[in-house]
């Protein structure tokens, strides 16, 4: 365990790529961080969903996500 305790953190400069909306992180003690999109079943991204509709990512996915961040930034710029 790293001892940092629970997190649960806007990210405030990088919107979720597929439809802008605010992409939260979560660290939860024993787990895994991940990210949601708080858009909910109105964000296009692909893959996978929480029980509430909301897309997410964690693991390998959330590799997928980074690039596509950074695609849209690349994108944008």
């Amino acid at each position: 365990m790293l001892g940092i305790g629970e997190r649960h953190v806007q990210i405030h400069d990088r919107p979720c790529p597929w439809c802008g909306g605010i992409l939260m992180f979560h660290q939860v003690l024993d787990g895994s961080p991940f990210v949601i999109c708080q858009t909910g079943r109105g964000c296009t991204a692909p893959g996978e969903r929480d029980p509430r509709g909301r897309a997410w990512w964690n693991g390998r996915l959330l590799g997928a996500l980074a690039g596509a961040l950074d695609a849209r930034e690349r994108d944008a710029g």
